[in-house]
């Protein structure tokens, strides 16, 4: 995996090629990259069913939030495999094994953990020779699911260089949008159980009970690639608690490209309410709803989405 770093953290993310096979660059077609930005915990795999479906139509990139991803260490401000599996966070070094209670309130601080400073992540990694060439500047297509779609939303409004913003599961912060019900959230921050059976728990509310119910052999699959590609425990608490936090309400009339809002109606993380609220608050926005999908409605109808998310992205070019 390519890799760049900022302030010192390394940061890995994927990249596909235009055309697939032949090492081709976006430098031989003038169709805008998309870059899909991942959930709070979750890895890479929750965006495979869309990348393979425009995969070799336009160049996709698929960043790893910090944290997430090969580890990665620094030297001299140049990233560095060491050969384990995930990347520094950017925490002192004691931090990740302190106490559960203590370790969360140094996580959770609010200058350790915030929407703001992943979107500055996803600079760097856009602005990387790697993703699109030395030297070039290129607009691109984001597609963010929940904390995603917040750290897109983010570099939407401060940064620019946006063509489309595609929102996934993706809170408005307001007031009048419910929060997630507390027996949720407690499940997906502190499951029960220990090893297989607790990683299986903390994802159970990302997901629909009737497609749980339906596909046990692919959500056996799911909990094993979430075991190679999450977060470690100090990492997850810095991502709630910078998507608790984060409240872009009073500035999402200010996103000035078109937006694509997809939501499941049996979304439990993020109720769909919020995604109601987003489509009217973004100026020229769309919506879509997913009935009877949960949060990781990106899984649960991956076709629907694949498809509506190229159509979209293919009308504003």
């Amino acid at each position: 995996m390519p890799r760049t770093c900022r302030d010192g953290v390394g940061l890995a993310y994927e990249v596909d090629p235009a055309t697939p096979g032949d090492g081709a660059r976006d430098d031989d077609t003038d169709r805008a990259p998309v870059v899909f930005v991942p959930d709070v915990e979750l890895g890479r795999w929750a965006w495979r069913w869309q990348r393979d479906a425009v995969r070799g139509q336009r160049r996709l990139l698929a960043p790893a939030l910090r944290g997430t991803g090969p580890r990665l260490r620094t030297d001299g401000g140049v990233a560095i495999d060491d050969g384990a599996r995930r990347s520094d966070a950017g925490f002192p070094p004691l931090v990740p094994s302190l106490p559960g209670p203590l370790r969360r309130r140094i996580v959770s601080r609010e200058d350790s953990a915030t929407v703001a400073s992943l979107a500055d992540d996803l600079a760097a990694v856009i602005a990387d020779d790697s993703a699109f060439g030395r030297g070039r500047s290129q607009d691109v297509h984001l597609v963010g699911q929940g904390l995603g779609g917040a750290i897109a939303i983010e570099y939407a409004i401060e940064r620019g260089g946006v063509r489309s913003l595609t929102l996934v599961g993706t809170r408005h912060g307001g007031p009048g949008t419910p929060e997630t019900p507390d027996a949720v959230r407690s499940q997906a921050l502190d499951p029960d159980g220990s090893g297989r059976t607790r990683r299986r728990n903390r994802l159970r509310p990302f997901f629909a009970a009737d497609f749980l119910a339906r596909n046990p052999h692919l959500f056996a699959r799911i909990v094993d690639w979430q075991a190679d590609q999450g977060p470690d425990a100090a990492t997850r608490e810095a991502q709630w608690a910078a998507w608790d936090r984060y409240d872009p309400t009073d500035r999402l009339d200010d996103i000035s490209v078109p937006a694509l809002v997809i939501h499941g109606t049996a979304d439990r993380l993020v109720p769909v309410e919020h995604g109601h609220a987003l489509a009217e608050a973004i100026p020229e926005s769309t919506i879509e709803l997913m009935d009877g999908s949960g949060h990781a409605v990106a899984v649960e109808a991956a076709d629907r989405v694949a498809a509506r998310l190229a159509t979209f992205v293919d009308s504003v070019e």
